[in-house]
């Protein structure tokens, strides 16, 4: 993996710990079920976690 991917990953993974930082922030403005809500945090924490394991094995 190159430092250009490396640093995008990095950079998705920021921000994808930012968004889950603004949901939480702001789950009680959310119209959602707490099925709804339960998908989305774990489609961010997969992700999250996808990075993490593609960044380990770059390195």
């Amino acid at each position: 993996m190159s430092d250009a991917e490396r640093k995008e990953l990095k950079e998705e993974d920021q921000l994808l710990k930012n968004l889950l930082k603004i949901y939480q922030e702001y789950r009680q403005d959310l119209s959602m079920t707490n099925e709804e809500w339960e998908q989305h945090i774990d489609t961010i924490l997969e992700r999250i976690w996808e990075i993490k394991q593609l960044l380990k094995s770059s390195m």
